[in-house]
């Protein structure tokens, strides 16, 4: 997706090359794929000398484009575009990332949330996540008790 922080479109799986003069030997002498984009819209990668550097066409720090990536098809089994950013984070990465994996009642209702409005109404998400939320809540006063 090409933004100011992204004016070439490099995606996860582009393979860049630095080229210009501010690089270290070490990574003006790779070729780098690109391994995620941040929430800035900066195509960020890892390279010999440091683990994650941003790629993009500030004076001196330059890159080409070596190889892109092959464009994913749409997959609305593995990858559907209404659990995913425009930065192709998705939502199962969040919800795994805060441990709501850890009970059905709050991955679903984390999963309505996040993809509000997206696929169905944005009311009738919310109120399937607060239907979650509410069971969750009442066995946890039960337990409590």
């Amino acid at each position: 997706m090409t933004n100011q922080n992204n004016p070439q479109g490099l995606a996860p799986g582009d393979i860049i090359k630095p080229v210009g003069p501010h690089w270290s030997k070490a990574v003006a002498a790779g070729e780098w794929p690109i391994t995620h984009i941040d929430e800035l819209g900066h195509p960020r990668f890892a390279a010999a000398d440091l683990d994650d550097w941003v790629a993009d066409e500030s004076p001196g720090w330059a890159v080409e484009v070596v190889s892109r990536a092959a464009s994913p098809e749409h997959d609305p089994v593995n990858h559907p575009s209404h659990y995913k950013t425009a930065s192709g984070l998705e939502a199962i990465d969040v919800m795994e990332a805060f441990n709501l994996h850890r009970d059905g009642r709050l991955f679903n209702a984390g999963k309505y949330i996040l993809r509000a409005g997206q696929k169905d109404k944005e009311s009738q998400d919310i109120r399937k996540a607060i239907w979650y939320l509410e069971r969750y809540a009442a066995d946890l006063e039960e337990a409590n008790k």
